[in-house]
């Protein structure tokens, strides 16, 4: 393959993550405008897509394969095998990457017999706003420029990290579902300040920042988060009243318990 910055990326599927992850390529000077292409039977996704990234567009899957090195699929699982199927060409040279949910490296294997240089991701949504977290596993662990270009793509959505596929499941019931809880407990401080008595603007700014500024601490710190929750804990005070009301009411069980819900489900996905 050329050099990466001439490196041409294809997104079958011009989507809300493809568009943002378009977006984050160029922003971030990882590959430029010209060099990305989308497809997409519908047509106000592309419209969108060329509004916010000023990319190219193909007219179908096969044209857009044809014109790139690197395919990103960023269509829904359940159309993947239609977008696949019809491809022609030599494909046996092109990276094709997955982030569709529940589709596994064997799975994938079995949609187009001409693609054998697959790599799977799990992306999550504040991918949108490159705070990303994505994990990615090759179907071929020794293909080292896979692996170079997916972790240089993603990172700039965020971190990336290599893990085995075997940790898919439980990944995407933590970082994937994540999110959602997340969004949930800010809710819930939100409310809670409401009762209180401070307005609701305020009340969701501080509970968003207050989330934000605590999780970039465990990142920045590399301080374990007990250690950390123990240094705002002070004897006889506020948080630690707080705390135990959280364990009363099965706040650490409840979390675990929708990490694993979340896990089971999508082992069950894998299987459809």
């Amino acid at each position: 393959m050329k050099d990466f910055s001439q490196t041409r990326i294809g997104f079958l599927g011009a989507g809300m993550m493809a568009t943002a992850l378009a977006e984050c390529f160029v922003k971030n000077s990882i590959c430029q405008s010209k060099n990305i292409y989308a497809s997409d039977s519908q047509p106000d996704a592309i419209k969108k897509f060329t509004e916010k990234t000023h990319a190219n567009t193909a007219p179908d899957n096969s044209v857009l394969v044809a014109s790139v090195d690197v395919v990103i699929c960023a269509v829904k699982p359940q159309h993947m095998a239609e977008a696949l199927r019809n491809l022609r060409g030599d494909l046996s040279r092109k990276i094709f990457i997955s982030i569709a949910a529940g589709l596994t490296l064997r799975r994938l294997s079995t949609l187009n017999s001409s693609i054998n240089r697959w790599v799977r991701v799990m992306p999550n949504t504040p991918a949108l706003i490159g705070e990303g977290a994505s994990v990615y596993c090759l179907a071929d662990p020794n293909d080292q420029e896979a692996d170079m270009i997916t972790k240089r793509l993603f990172t700039a959505a965020g971190i990336c990290l290599s893990l085995p596929e075997q940790y898919f499941d439980v990944v995407t019931a933590l970082s994937g579902s994540g999110p959602a809880y997340v969004y949930l407990f800010i809710e819930a401080l939100t409310d809670a300040a409401v009762q209180g008595g401070l307005p609701r603007a305020e009340a969701l700014q501080l509970a968003a920042q207050t989330v934000t500024g605590a999780a970039k601490m465990v990142l920045s710190s590399h301080t374990h988060p007990a250690v950390l929750r123990d240094q705002v804990t002070s004897p006889g005070g506020t948080t630690i009243h707080g705390l135990l009301a959280l364990h009363e009411h099965g706040f650490p069980r409840a979390v675990h318990s929708a990490v694993v819900a979340a896990k089971i489900r999508s082992e069950e996905l894998s299987q459809l």
